[in-house]
């Protein structure tokens, strides 16, 4: 899963065109945690998931790349 969360977090940072700088700044954290968070070499804690979800404006099972599938 964790692969699919940096993969997340990166898309999700582009879509709102914020730098990795601008997203460190934004939670307040260093670009080095924002690298390894988007290149897979570290996964973020659960709290820190909840933050770059609200800092990017989208759900949190988004960044988990979790789907929710509606009846028809």
């Amino acid at each position: 899963m964790r692969e699919i969360i940096g993969e997340n977090i990166k898309k999700f940072r582009k879509n709102k065109k914020l730098t990795q700088q601008n997203l460190a700044d934004i939670l307040e954290i260093s670009i080095h945690a924002i690298r390894k968070y988007e290149n897979n070499s570290r996964e973020p804690k659960i709290e820190m998931i909840y933050s770059i979800a609200n800092a990017l404006d989208v759900p949190v099972v988004d960044i988990l790349g979790l789907t929710t599938k509606t009846q028809s």
